[in-house]
């Protein structure tokens, strides 16, 4: 449209990003029926019975040396961290053995189970914990990565660390606004390294798995303690406003 010229095609997939999310839409359920009926059948026993099956996988993860962390009785949380290793390089092992999670970063790797999962889907799991420590010395190696270091989770075992790093405790410091939300949308951007972007304003938001929380909000000044944020979420790009 003529009115909109000026918004080019590059940034409609950016400005997209600001209603994006990963989480389901009632909008495009085909049949809320379907689900209604499926919940009040047989579900809740099915549902019971598999919780208890699935925390069974997490017992035996614990007594292969996996160490985990969470309540929740839908999801098995691993702490890869305070193992000395890298969650998407574990990640990436269990995918080979025909595992896929639901999310992994350099810190955890997160499996959410469902009843619809067989019981040959858990076995798997089980199988795979049972073999980790031969897999771990051929294909992950003995350390993780020095800078990983301060991810150790106090709460995952008793040799962890135990103060918060410093890294964690200070992402709660205030950001600086320079301009808007819409501001900064409607400016023209670009993107640079990570390492070159203290001090310019963040144009875009960097989140992995919308929706999150973001490290820098559109419209906010970029800080040494942000672009640390970043790095050691393997982010290696951020979009900026372009300097008038």
């Amino acid at each position: 449209a003529k009115q909109v010229s000026d918004f080019s095609i590059e940034r409609i997939p950016r400005a997209m990003a600001l209603f994006g999310s990963t989480s389901p839409s009632y909008l495009i359920l085909q049949s809320l029926d379907y689900c209604n009926h499926y919940l009040a059948d047989d579900y809740p026993e099915r549902l019971q019975l598999f919780v208890k099956r699935f925390q069974q996988c997490g017992e035996t993860l614990r007594q292969c040396g996996f160490a985990l962390t969470g309540q929740e009785p839908l999801k098995l949380t691993i702490c890869a961290a305070a193992m000395c290793l890298d969650g998407e390089r574990l990640a990436e092992q269990m995918r080979k053995a025909q595992i896929e999670c639901e999310y992994a970063d350099h810190q955890y790797v997160v499996l959410m189970g469902t009843p619809e999962n067989t019981e040959q889907d858990l076995a798997r799991i089980e199988h795979f914990a049972r073999t980790f420590d031969r897999i771990q010395k051929v294909e992950l190696g003995q350390q993780m990565p020095e800078h990983l270091g301060r991810y150790l989770h106090p709460l995952c075992e008793e040799n962890a660390k135990e103060t918060v790093p410093e890294a964690v405790t200070r992402i709660s410091t205030p950001a600086l606004r320079a301009c808007t939300i819409r501001e900064a949308v409607m400016a023209e951007c670009e993107e640079i390294a990570v390492s070159q972007a203290e001090g310019r304003i963040c144009g875009a938001e960097t989140v992995s798995c919308p929706p999150a929380v973001p490290i820098a909000v559109c419209g906010e000044i970029i800080t040494q303690n942000m672009i640390q944020q970043f790095e050691e979420y393997n982010i290696t790009k951020v979009s900026v406003l372009v300097k008038e």
